[in-house]
């Protein structure tokens, strides 16, 4: 799995401009894609926003598989 962090300028991101993008390799190549806002980014290093953010990018994977990726 690689994971990487990112920031656009595009305006249909204004409200959520940071862009995490996890791409799997097991059992198939797959590519899952998170907006975030500001203070969810750095409410995740105080631990304020992390369990959120870790449930939706649980929740997304459980679909995925489910779903057959």
């Amino acid at each position: 799995m690689d994971a990487c962090w990112g920031y656009t300028f595009a305006p249909a991101h204004t409200h959520a401009p940071y862009h995490l993008v996890l791409t799997l390799t097991q059992p198939r190549k797959t590519t899952l894609e998170f907006w975030f806002t500001r203070a969810q980014v750095l409410g995740y290093g105080s631990g304020t926003t992390k369990t959120a953010i870790r449930i939706q990018i649980r929740d997304d994977l459980e679909t995925r598989l489910r779903d057959g990726l």
